[in-house]
């Protein structure tokens, strides 16, 4: 088990990192073929006058950088709590909460990431594959309306999975960016790689109906 804290984690800070033999918030490991980054992003880890948010950018940019390189990894796959692209009539949690936008997307797609693993909301929402809007980073490109089948130079899928057994919460991502959006279930993202690197398949199941699949996607290079 990998962890990636989140805001109710905090009052048990420090039980949490010694469980888990953490130094840091941020970490990064390798599984097989697949590289995986986790972020801080409660505020100390957004606002760029902290020193540890700085101190995250430099790891992460070192990271995937080498990790884009590595020729043992085929996919790289960051995950954290906090969320991008919510809907702006929902607001942002926390006032640095933009800067996964504003930093991390433009750095993801430098660095040929494909898919990011989020959650707060307690939901199931997958979007389209993004790419960062310049122009106006609050409204991100949809490349592809297709429901399921992506290429890897679409951009970036972002998939919140806080469907691990508490109380469901609304919808945080405007429905013109997502190809799914699922509330009130209980459920898990099964991601799956090829051997040969090609392909990353995602399938999320629903607990409470027999494993019922809710949503399958995959991402091709």
């Amino acid at each position: 088990m990998k962890i990636s804290i989140g805001n109710y984690d905090i009052s048990e800070l420090e039980k949490f990192m010694n469980h888990f033999d953490l130094t840091e918030q941020y970490y990064s490991f390798d599984y097989q073929n697949v590289h995986f980054i986790s972020l801080g992003t409660e505020e100390e880890y957004l606002d760029m006058s902290n020193v540890k948010a700085q101190e995250q950018l430099a790891f992460v940019k070192n990271d995937l950088e080498k990790a884009s390189t590595n020729p043992n990894t085929d996919w790289i796959i960051p995950f954290f709590h906090r969320i991008m692209y919510p809907e702006s009539e929902g607001g942002i949690v926390d006032p640095f909460d933009h800067n996964l936008i504003d930093i991390y997307h433009p750095l993801f797609e430098k660095y040929g990431v494909n898919l990011v693993l989020q959650a707060h909301a307690h939901t199931y929402e997958r979007t389209y594959p993004l790419r960062f809007n310049s122009e106006d980073s609050e409204e991100p490109i949809v490349t592809s309306k297709d429901l399921s089948n992506y290429r890897s130079t679409d951009g970036l899928v972002v998939a919140t999975v806080g469907t691990g057994g508490v109380f469901p919460t609304r919808l945080y991502i405007a429905s013109e960016l997502t190809a799914v959006q699922n509330t009130d279930l209980f459920g898990f993202l099964d991601v799956e790689v090829s051997s040969d690197g090609t392909t990353l398949s995602g399938t999320f199941y629903d607990n409470n109906r027999e494993e019922e699949i809710k949503d399958q996607f995959t991402i091709t290079k």
